[in-house]
């Protein structure tokens, strides 16, 4: 293409953006001048501030996607003060037409429980699966207590029970034998015992012979309690994320990740990747929740957002159904959540954009929700530990903080709903407490002596 075709094709571009691209012609992309006036052309039409334009000259600029992508990068690179976020969610529902390739994850649709247990079910299980189907429980722990029994009975073929004994009627030496069948595929003890304990709440709905079921009980205590005798390995990456500096070094690994924001244009996926990441960290330092309960806050709803600029997060949370909540956000989480709902546009539109999300959920950007576990993702790649590992190291701050007060603090903090739930992080700041109480014994004792 001649200089003088592109000259007039940069005719309705910016004279500072023009001469940018006229000194480096050599480096001009194909149909890049073309694509870049119609733009311009469209952004006069529609008005609107010019540093953040809408998605209406993105979409006449560019009629495919190839052209899309030749529009962003040529303004990422001669006019970087053109936010270009309106351009990525074009971009996104263009990866939607392609079969779903790059889609946002959505939510995986829980396991149903079905009416009846599956076909390879022994059939005694089958016949006492409706009567826990039916009973007064949370339809998240029935859906839970399905999987677990699906993953007991598809380990059945690998069992060799002797003759007489059967998965009909399972007991002590049935639930060993399956525990230490899961543990032969690499599960820990921990989860095994999580497996056996959906046989035993099928077998107690079905109302099984009492010795049979308390066999399947001390069963699934056994390897329960082998769980607690090897520890937990959350320890040792609660240790290894303390040694690194614990709550100190999130907020370094957010800072850095907001640096490398900086230098990303405002369409790229792993800019929006990043936002979310940070966003996810801070709420979690702010507040550790679980990320079945951060997987479904929404803009204006959980997560609200005063005129003022200050964020409130409230919620109830999906496991113990009790409202909990971290009030008005620190300042430094507010302003990564205006970062997410802005994504790039100039900070003075903060308002205008926050409205426009109210209702959507804040991971996915619609009414959909992300996968449970994604946030969890998100934080682990950050920062080599799962979301659930901040949820104990809180508690482990605030125990070493003021052990007197922290069993109540973190049951608070944490959203626990009895004190049993806790009764872990509890036992662990008694026992801080009854060893700072002895320092302080010791050391009167130690002045006494000196006095004397």
């Amino acid at each position: 293409m001649t200089k003088e075709r592109i000259i007039r094709y940069l005719a309705p571009v910016p004279p500072v953006v023009r001469q940018l691209i006229l000194d480096d012609l050599s480096s001009l992309e194909p149909g890049a001048a073309a694509v870049l006036g119609r733009f311009f052309c469209a952004m006069q039409r529609h008005g609107g501030p010019g540093d953040a334009p809408g998605p209406e000259p993105f979409i006449e600029a560019a009629k495919s996607e190839s052209t899309l992508a030749t529009l962003l990068r040529t303004l990422a690179r001669y006019a970087p003060g053109v936010s270009t976020a309106a351009g990525r969610e074009l971009r996104k529902s263009y990866y939607r037409l392609r079969s779903g390739a790059g889609a946002a994850p959505r939510a995986i649709p829980a396991r149903p429980a079905s009416l009846a247990g599956p076909e390879n079910w022994p059939v005694s299980w089958r016949q006492m699966w409706p009567a826990l189907r039916s009973s007064r429980i949370r339809d998240r722990s029935k859906q839970r207590y399905f999987a677990s029994i699906s993953g007991c009975a598809d380990m059945l073929p690998r069992l060799d029970l002797p003759p007489g004994v059967t998965a009909d009627s399972p007991g002590y030496f049935v639930g060993i034998t399956l525990g230490d069948a899961f543990i032969s595929t690499g599960v820990r003890a921990r989860t095994a015992s999580g497996y056996l304990d959906g046989l035993v709440a099928l077998m107690r709905a079905g109302e099984m012979e009492e010795t049979t079921l308390n066999g399947l009980r001390s069963a699934r205590d056994h390897f329960k309690a082998l769980g607690r005798a090897s520890g937990k390995l959350k320890t040792s990456r609660i240790r290894h994320l303390m040694e690194r500096g614990g709550f100190e070094y999130i907020i370094q690994t957010v800072c850095r990740l907001r640096d490398e924001i900086d230098d990303l244009p405002d369409h790229a996926a792993r800019t929006e990747r990043l936002r979310l990441t940070v966003t996810v960290l801070m709420l979690l330092v702010n507040k550790p929740a679980r990320c079945g309960d951060i997987a479904e806050w929404r803009f204006g709803r959980e997560l609200c957002r005063h005129p003022t600029g200050e964020w409130r997060l409230d919620w109830c949370q999906g496991k113990t159904n009790i409202d909990t909540g971290a009030g008005l956000l620190w300042p430094e989480t507010c302003a990564v959540l205006d970062e997410l709902v802005l994504r790039g546009r100039p900070s003075r539109l903060v308002e205008l954009e926050y409205q426009k999300h109210v209702g959507l959920n804040f991971l996915s950007g619609t009414v959909d929700a992300r996968s449970a576990k994604w946030a969890s993702e998100l934080v682990r790649d950050a920062i080599g530990i799962p979301a659930h590992d901040l949820r104990t190291l809180a508690a482990d701050y605030l125990r070493l903080h003021d052990p007197q007060t922290a069993a109540s603090v973190i049951q608070s903090h944490l959203g626990h709903g009895t004190r049993q739930a806790g009764e872990e992080y509890r036992a662990l700041a008694d026992g801080d407490a009854a060893a700072a109480a002895w320092r302080r014994i010791r050391e009167e004792i130690a002045r006494q002596g000196v006095d004397g």
